[in-house]
């Protein structure tokens, strides 16, 4: 990670179970990777991944170098989704598959608050992100 990420960036997430990196009980961290959705001006909808959404959301807002090209001059967004997701990997799969769906899937999708279910598959009593 970069010194120009800020530190609210490196969200830790740490975790006592058993993982294929350790024993149960060993405690492993990593950085949290998040799904966000920005409805733009025009209506259309920009899906995109980052470690910290409100500083991303701050970045396209601020309509400056930062800011996805997509996004420019089609303020003012609005940050309409946001989920948790785990690591980057994931999150950039989750993102792609996202993108694949149509407008009114999204929209859908915005309006439950969650991921449509041929994108979450059950883990153990818990959901979690299916790429």
């Amino acid at each position: 990670m970069s010194g120009k990420q800020s530190k609210a960036a490196e969200k830790i997430v740490t975790s006592a179970c058993a993982t294929q990196n350790g024993p149960a009980g060993e405690i492993r961290s990593a950085v949290v990777w998040w799904l966000y959705i920005i409805r733009c001006s025009d209506g259309s909808l920009y899906t995109g991944v980052s470690t910290d959404v409100q500083r991303r959301y701050a970045e396209h807002q601020q309509q400056g170098l930062k800011t996805a090209r997509y996004l420019r001059g089609r303020a003012p967004l609005q940050l309409v989704f946001s989920i948790e997701v785990g690591g980057r990997g994931q999150a950039l799969k989750l993102e792609y598959r996202v993108k694949q769906l149509s407008r009114a899937e999204k929209l859908q999708m915005i309006t439950n608050g969650q991921l449509p279910a041929m994108l979450v598959c059950a883990n153990e009593g818990n959901e979690s992100v299916h790429v």
